[in-house]
């Protein structure tokens, strides 16, 4: 079973230090949304994750276009981490989770 601190570890690492790092991440949010009865919020970073790798993958991105993506999602990201470890409320999980989701859609506006 994949663990919360594996991805925290590889977040930390950083969401554009390697593809393939992004691609595990992707993995390990998948793992974590299998083995829990409230899959919801990992099934939300697995898709935004899969979603930067997949257009990394598909358009190679501009350095500093995608430094200003990891640091903006960096932060929201981690926060919904700690919520996560930390047992935080539904409620507490949701709004973290729409932070997300809204900073990656502001970040990848077409």
């Amino acid at each position: 079973m994949k663990s919360l601190q594996e991805l925290r570890d590889r977040v930390n690492k950083g969401i554009y230090a390697d593809i393939d790092n992004l691609y595990s991440m992707t993995d390990i949010c998948r793992s974590l949304a299998f083995d829990t009865e409230t899959p919801a919020i990992f099934f939300i970073i697995e898709r935004i994750l899969r979603l930067i790798a997949q257009d990394w993958d598909d358009n190679p991105t501009d350095a500093d276009e995608a430094a200003n993506l990891q640091k903006n999602i960096t932060e929201p990201l981690i926060n919904l981490l700690d919520a996560l470890e930390n047992g935080g409320s539904d409620s507490e999980q949701l709004l973290l989770a729409n932070k997300l989701v809204s900073t990656f859609l502001s970040c990848t506006k077409p």
